[in-house]
């Protein structure tokens, strides 16, 4: 069953990709960890409860880890 607009209370773009476990949506592109914190503070806020944070380099899923090792280079 394909989610509602309203289910994300605005956020825009949403993203789905199919994984095994279901369907993801994600939201937002940041360059700063501080950044994707604050907006997962506020989705979670808005009573997306489930919501956290997906890192990617070049096209790859990456770790928080090596995505904050990058950040500070």
């Amino acid at each position: 069953a394909a989610v509602l607009p309203k289910t994300f209370k605005g956020l825009t773009p949403i993203y789905s990709e199919i994984t095994d476990k279901g369907v993801c949506y994600t939201t937002g592109l940041f360059e700063r960890l501080a950044d994707a914190r604050e907006a997962k503070n506020t989705i979670q806020g808005m009573g997306l409860t489930d919501a956290f944070i997906v890192a990617y380099y070049n096209k790859k899923k990456i770790s928080l880890t090596e995505a904050t090792k990058l950040e500070k280079k």
